[in-house]
């Protein structure tokens, strides 16, 4: 769902609400807020003896906290991506759950994700388990080797742009304060985010993207809606309320 510009306030009130249920899930995960929604990176599961199963109790545990809350769960393209996306499949039936594929570096990579997905959801279906195999997937564009080669959007429903660890991953820490850079680099994702203009499309933001110059940018060519973390909440949201009366 995308927003107009001044519909796009954050709702410090859920978030206070929704941060002591999730205190304990705080500790092994990173959360990030959105407008109707969190997005829950890096998920570490308490337990270890059996990997699925703990990572599938932690995203339940988020999905019954997170009661009417869209939650957009990612899941990199490791060593482990089979046994996260069995649990987050499987946590889905409780939950509003959205998947974001992270990690994806080609073409390849996304199709073999694809299919790796296929065919999880097929074994869950022979070994009887309950699952939830329709939640929309999306892909991160996280990595400079994405804004050069166009991807197909071929069973993709979202596209999210992490913007700030683009910024970070170009420059070093005293280009980011030069704005030539800083504009070059936003034009480059600017070309991304038209290649996607048929897809949702949502930006992670930073302490380096969240300004009123680069929100602008991105709602030039469609993006709407942000992910930002708490601390830079209201920061965001007047960057957000500068760039849509421009």
């Amino acid at each position: 769902m995308l927003f107009s510009p001044k519909e796009m306030l954050f709702n410090a009130s859920v978030f206070t609400k929704k941060t002591a249920v999730f205190s304990k899930l705080l500790r092994s995960a990173d959360v990030i807020l959105e407008q109707n929604g969190i997005l829950v990176e890096n998920l570490r599961p308490p337990c270890a003896k059996d990997f699925e199963d703990s990572l599938f109790e932690a995203y339940r545990d988020i999905a019954e906290s997170a009661f009417g809350i869209s939650v957009t769960v990612t899941a990199e393209y490791d060593g482990i991506f089979s046994e996260r996306i069995r649990a987050i499949l499987r946590s889905a039936v409780y939950g509003e759950f959205s998947l974001l594929l992270r990690g994806i570096l080609c073409e390849k990579d996304l199709k073999n994700a694809l299919s790796s997905i296929s065919r999880i959801f097929c074994e869950l279906e022979t070994d009887g388990r309950e699952f939830n195999g329709y939640i929309q997937r999306g892909i991160c564009i996280d990595s400079p080797m994405l804004l050069h080669q166009p991807l197909s959007s071929d069973g993709i429903d979202v596209c999210v742009i992490d913007a700030e660890r683009l910024i970070n991953l170009m420059t070093n820490n005293t280009q980011r304060e030069d704005p030539c850079i800083f504009s070059w680099i936003a034009d480059e994702i600017k070309k991304v985010a038209r290649q996607w203009s048929k897809t949702e499309c949502f930006a992670i933001l930073g302490r380096h993207s969240a300004n009123a110059d680069f929100c602008k940018r991105l709602m030039d060519c469609g993006i709407y809606s942000f992910f930002v973390s708490q601390g830079l909440r209201d920061k965001t949201a007047n960057a957000i309320s500068i760039a849509a009366e421009e």
